[in-house]
């Protein structure tokens, strides 16, 4: 094995978990435009909020694909394009699927959070809060 493969093999990793990060990163912030759009339409939040959150989800998921472009350059024009072997591929799979995997527990969640702060005004948020918190103590 080469010093070149050796270097394919250890840049792998980190590739791998930040194609697997920007990808989640960039997706998601495409589906909060949607979210904040649509509240935008709806109107039951301060339109200047949503219009703020639609221009921050539109600018982070170009930011996150100018990234992803990034990381496909370095793998096409760069010393890593010959560094790579089949095990250096795999690896960047293997750790791509492990962030892939922490990433979507979280989504779910997130996305919920954002729609509830694009389509409902303050007072019904802090109800809502106000239930769950109580529910939560009556459980318990």
């Amino acid at each position: 094995m080469s010093l070149i493969q050796i270097l394919g093999l250890i840049a792998a990793i980190p590739l791998g978990l930040g194609v697997g990060f920007c990808v989640m990163q960039s997706w998601t912030s495409l589906v909060l435009a949607i979210i904040n759009l649509i509240g935008f339409v709806r109107g039951k939040r301060e339109r200047s909020y949503t219009a703020l959150a639609f221009v921050v989800a539109i600018a982070q998921a170009v930011f996150f694909s100018g990234i992803l472009f990034g990381f496909y350059y370095l793998l096409q024009n760069t010393f890593l394009a010959h560094a790579y072997s089949g095990l250096a591929q795999i690896l960047l799979l293997v750790f791509l699927g492990i962030q892939a995997i922490y990433m979507l527990f979280q989504v779910p969640r997130k996305l919920r959070i954002f729609w509830l702060n694009a389509n409902y005004d303050k007072s019904k948020l802090i109800e809502m809060e106000i239930r769950n918190s109580e529910k939560i103590i009556i459980t318990r």
